[in-house]
């Protein structure tokens, strides 16, 4: 019986620490130039847009793909962050797998998930990348 209720609570522990959390943009590591293949360079015209992953242990070995309608803008690590300069209008902003071997198993179309914002000139969002208990990749807009 304590060996049931030990599996169980161990089980209900590693569930719980799953999910990813928030972290703030001025806490994580910038993403490196490498690795951002878009949107990097500032214009008069274009809104900032503060890309921020969360921290955890659910897919931390594998990049996350950022898409700005429907193209790879970034591939960001666990814990990191960067600034894009995206111009002004209505984008679809998404997040989704990347990488090879065992972080690019899964179909990318097929757990990709996308937002719709409008971009302001001269104004800044903020969006947060992270997953789900369940392992879903997740884009949601964020104060941190």
């Amino acid at each position: 019986m304590k060996g049931i209720i030990a599996t169980v609570a161990v089980s209900l522990l590693l569930a719980g620490c799953s999910a990813t959390r928030p972290i703030s943009a001025d806490a994580a590591k910038p993403v490196p130039a490498n690795q951002i293949f878009a949107y990097n360079q500032p214009d008069a015209r274009a809104g900032t847009v503060v890309v921020t992953r969360d921290i955890g242990l659910s897919g931390s070995k594998c990049p996350v793909a950022f898409y700005v309608d429907g193209k790879v803008a970034a591939h960001v690590d666990n814990g990191q962050t960067m600034t894009l300069h995206v111009p002004s209008g209505s984008h679809i902003f998404g997040s989704g797998p990347a990488g090879s071997g065992v972080c690019g198993v899964v179909s990318r179309t097929a757990h990709l998930r996308e937002a719709s914002f409008d971009i302001v000139a001269g104004g800044t969002l903020k969006l947060r990348l992270g997953f789900t208990r369940d392992g879903t990749y997740q884009i949601t807009p964020t104060a941190f």
